[in-house]
């Protein structure tokens, strides 16, 4: 199933295969939803792939960090990077592959993992904020209040307590 979301006018595309639906999982971006975008539009597409391999031989390591995404580790594969994300050290990892410029993107979900929500939205975390870059964009993880024509951001981790203060 494909679902169109649109973030500071910039429309993406979600497709899961069969009849998961990603309204289901991306609850935080209900409001975001939108009808479909032109193709020369749609800022990137992340296709659920469940022919992707686990490990690749082909990858070069480049970072690990552990954060509000969970456990991630950011590899180079031919033509583009690859993600995984865990969020128990025991678990297998949700993937994400995209090419270099993060317009195209294949993921390896999950759906037995009791996180699997979390993992979808932490790829289209990443996703969208390196997609915006070529468009003089930046993603900034925060609430904001503005008054008197002026913006206040509240930056920090996830559950710290952004949208409590703002």
């Amino acid at each position: 199933m494909r679902r169109f979301y649109t973030v500071a006018d910039f429309c993406f595309a979600v497709a899961l295969a069969g009849d998961r639906d990603p309204d289901r999982y991306l609850t935080s971006f209900a409001a975001f939803k939108s009808g479909e975008c032109p193709e020369n539009e749609k800022l990137f597409e992340l296709s659920e792939d469940g022919a992707l391999r686990e490990r690749v031989d082909e990858a070069e390591f480049i970072e690990e960090d552990r954060n509000d995404m969970g456990h991630t580790m950011l590899y180079r594969i031919p033509g583009g990077y690859r993600i995984e994300f865990r969020y128990a050290d025991c678990q297998k990892p949700h993937v994400l592959e995209t090419d270099r410029g993060f317009v195209k993107m294949k993921a390896l979900i999950r759906w037995d993992d009791r996180y699997v929500s979390t993992a979808l939205v932490s790829m289209l975390r990443v996703a969208f904020a390196q997609a915006v870059l070529p468009y003089d964009a930046i993603s900034v993880h925060s609430s904001v209040v503005v008054s008197d024509g002026r913006a206040f951001l509240f930056m920090g981790k996830s559950g710290t307590g952004k949208s409590t203060h703002s």
